[in-house]
């Protein structure tokens, strides 16, 4: 192997005049004569004529295991390879934070990124973060902050794209900008946005939806909650309920009622999964530091957060409870609460 994993864009002439050069500077080493200019235009090629071919029809049922993708998921356990995945919750649960983490873990899996409890693929994939939210200088000091945080020391940035009119009004550009940029992995702050008009309208949904399968890419969707008829959060996605059925995976972020200033926990549930069993939640915890400009991200338990913990099975809640030693006491109230007689 004369070079690592790579991400390029095949329709630029300047990032492939780029590899090719440092091909040849290695390959000088040596003493190997290759035109690499070459051979990456028509590998460019190549890619572009697949692209346009679509996909070929295959017998499900006696598929060979030896080309089934050696990556399942683009973040284990979160986010299946090639499919859509949804992150939902409330406002201010950091959804956005998670999904930036998952795209920077997935462009350079090799950094030091601790054990979040997730994995990234090994394969590094190049993201690209459409944004109907924000702008991009949200995103670029929310960057900056976790390449602080994490102590990383080289360059950490995303392909970002303001957007204003819905997903799927603009296909035939996105379709040129992901192939342009070589995108393997894209981002989308909000569902409700990008797909305009009314949140219920299943059709508008489904369009969204149909519009995210025709590119064959991962994409993490971040989505907000349905309010109920006292104006509190529910559980549930806001709007079309298509959406939750057409995507792979779907997970609920809630956030913990202790956040302060300076940080906070959000647990992450899954409330779909449809190729296998449901995983245990995941736990994340969020460290502000604005004196250095940093934000530090690393595992927690779910189960420390009363909302995530209450909607588990009672084994469970039990084990998690038993992380440490406990009185009876001690672990009836934190299985029930004020349901104890605390007097007793």
């Amino acid at each position: 192997r004369l070079h690592r994993a790579y991400n390029f864009s095949i329709m630029s002439d300047k990032e492939q005049d780029l590899l090719a050069k440092r091909l040849k500077e290695i390959a000088s080493e040596y003493e190997a004569e290759w035109d690499w200019r070459k051979e990456i235009a028509n590998l460019s090629e190549y890619v572009i004529d697949k692209k346009r071919e679509g996909n070929p029809i295959v017998s499900a049922g006696i598929l060979d295991e030896m080309e089934r993708p050696k990556d399942a998921y683009r973040i284990f356990p979160i986010v299946p390879e090639g499919k859509l995945t949804i992150i939902y919750g409330d406002g201010e649960s950091y959804k956005t934070y998670l999904a930036l983490l998952f795209a920077h873990m997935s462009q350079v899996p090799d950094l030091p990124w601790g054990n979040l409890g997730v994995k990234p693929a090994r394969t590094p994939t190049r993201a690209l973060w459409l944004d109907y939210e924000t702008d991009q200088w949200d995103i670029d000091d929310r960057t900056k902050r976790l390449k602080r945080g994490f102590g990383i020391d080289v360059p950490l940035f995303i392909d970002y794209l303001y957007r204003t009119q819905p997903v799927a009004e603009t296909l035939p550009e996105l379709h040129r900008l992901v192939t342009q940029r070589g995108s393997n992995l894209l981002i989308i702050d909000s569902m409700g946005a990008a797909m305009g008009g009314n949140p219920n309208d299943n059709e508008q949904a489904l369009r969204l939806t149909s519009g995210l399968r025709s590119f064959g890419l991962t994409s993490i969707v971040i989505d907000h909650i349905r309010k109920d008829e006292m104006g509190g959060g529910t559980n549930r996605p806001i709007g079309a309920v298509y959406k939750f059925y057409i995507a792979l995976a779907v997970w609920f972020a809630k956030k913990s009622r202790m956040d302060s200033r300076t940080g906070g926990e959000v647990g992450l549930t899954q409330k779909k999964g449809n190729s296998n069993a449901r995983f245990d939640p995941l736990g994340f915890r969020f460290d502000f530091d604005n004196n250095k400009g940093s934000t530090m991200v690393s595992p927690t338990s779910a189960y420390n957060i009363p909302d995530v913990a209450a909607e588990q099975p009672l084994n469970k809640r039990l084990w998690a409870a038993l992380d440490q030693p406990k009185t009876v006491k001690e672990l009836a109230l934190e299985l029930y609460g004020d349901e104890v007689d605390k007097d007793a």
